[in-house]
C-alpha cells in the first residue's frame, strides 16, 4: 500500500519489482497491474531514473523478458510498415505505367490503404 504514492522511492520501486518477479499465474497478472498503477503514478521519476540510467542492472535483469518481447515487437511492426510502405510504392510505380493521373492515385490509395492526404501526398512525392 505504501507504494501506492506519487513519489515513491527507488528503492521501493525495485522491491516491488523484485517481488513481482516471483508470482506466476493469476498472481502475475494482478501484480502486474499494480506495477503498471505505481509506475504510471510515478512517471516522472520512473522516466528520470531511465533517462539518467539510475535503474540498476538488476531491474534491467529483471524485465529482461518484457523487454526482448517489446524488442521483437518493434522489430515486427517495423517489418510489416516497411512490407506495406512497398506495397504502396509499388502501387504508385504500377498506377503511373498505366496512365493514372496523381489525383487517381490517391484515390486509390486512399481507399485501399485508408490514408490521409499527408500520407498520400509524401508517397506520391517521394
Amino acid at each position: 500500500i505504501k507504494s501506492l504514492t506519487n513519489n515513491i522511492s527507488e528503492t521501493l520501486f525495485l522491491d516491488i519489482i523484485k517481488t513481482a518477479t516471483h508470482y506466476t499465474g493469476k498472481e502475475k497478472e494482478l501484480s502486474d497491474i499494480v506495477l503498471q498503477a505505481v509506475a504510471s503514478g510515478n512517471k516522472p521519476t520512473t522516466t528520470k531514473w531511465k533517462e539518467g540510467n539510475i535503474m540498476c542492472d538488476a531491474l534491467k535483469e529483471l524485465m529482461a523478458d518484457e523487454l526482448n518481447e517489446s524488442r521483437l515487437e518493434g522489430r515486427l511492426e517495423g517489418k510489416l510498415e516497411g512490407r506495406l510502405e512497398g506495397q504502396i510504392t509499388a502501387t504508385i510505380e504500377l498506377l503511373r505505367e498505366l496512365g493514372s493521373c496523381d489525383q487517381e492515385i490517391s484515390k486509390h490509395l486512399s481507399q485501399k490503404y485508408k490514408l490521409s492526404m499527408d500520407e498520400i501526398n509524401c508517397y506520391l512525392n517521394s
